[in-house]
């Protein structure tokens, strides 16, 4: 006697189940992917910037030169509002500038001694070397 194994009941408990799962797999993937892809994206969004000295976060920078400070005029407390420029760090910036009669571009700003890459490219946006 053959028995016909596509039509007993428990290969359709077993299609029932796999079935179920299947779509349960699905489900999970699809909320995994979505949550995923939230992450991801809340990278991208700008981050604020804030001062050093903790006082209320800078405007906005603006590309146009008009809107950045000027190290070659800025006063002492106009530089300590840069991202990461304390006291000390605006007077030796000013102590430096006074020494070579002023800056030429934005990157000489790295010669003023514990301003390296990374705190200068956190306030290059911001800077200018206009008179």
């Amino acid at each position: 006697m053959k028995i016909d194994s596509a039509n007993s009941p428990k290969a359709r408990r077993f299609s029932a189940a796999r079935l179920l799962l299947i779509l349960l797999s699905a489900c999970f993937l699809a909320l995994w992917l979505a949550s995923g892809v939230e992450y991801a994206l809340s990278f991208r969004r700008e981050k604020q910037v804030y001062p050093a000295n903790g006082s209320h976060p800078l405007p906005s920078p603006s590309p146009a030169a008009e809107n950045r400070l000027s190290v070659n005029t800025a006063t002492m407390e106009e530089l300590q509002q840069l991202p990461g420029i304390g006291p000390s760090y605006a007077a030796a910036i000013i102590q430096y500038r006074e020494s070579i009669g002023g800056f030429s571009f934005p990157e000489e700003l790295m010669d003023v001694p514990g301003i390296g890459q990374k705190r200068f490219d956190a306030i290059r946006h911001l800077i200018t070397c206009a008179p």
